[in-house]
């Protein structure tokens, strides 16, 4: 599917990744709330990029280019993608008093994604565990 629904950070994962990787400032832990968006070209991923970016409602906050070519694909076990950092800047958000919540949004193309087993998935988080994160 082109967009996967994702659960929030459970608590138990959040209070980890705080402790290990945050040295418990909780202002740095903005993948709480996050989706993850695929697709069937680069291209097309560029193009939402450019999109998100260029929205007057969405303030990007960071991105984490996994697919550049200098970026070290052992950093994330192999696993390449464009993560955004992003607050989104509407009056509703304003008025429910989250303009400031970072959330995170991933722009992973489809054929990347499916390469991910739980193997795999089990070699990121040793790896990530391994770093304190």
């Amino acid at each position: 599917p082109p967009v996967q629904w994702v659960p929030l950070k459970s608590a138990g994962r959040a209070l980890e990744k705080l402790l290990r990787a945050y040295d418990g400032d909780a202002s740095r832990l903005v993948d709480c709330c996050r989706q993850s968006l695929y697709f069937e070209r680069a291209d097309d991923l560029l193009a939402c990029l450019h999109l998100v970016a260029a929205d007057p409602e969405v303030r990007v906050v960071r991105v984490k280019n996994r697919m550049a070519p200098h970026y070290d694909p052992r950093r994330s076990a192999g696993f390449r993608n464009v993560v955004l950092n992003i607050c989104l800047e509407t009056s509703e958000a304003r008025r429910l008093g989250v303009a400031s919540h970072v959330a995170e949004l991933q722009l992973t193309l489809k054929r990347v994604a499916e390469c991910v087993t739980p193997e795999s998935h089990a070699r990121y988080t040793a790896l990530r565990n391994g770093r304190g994160a």
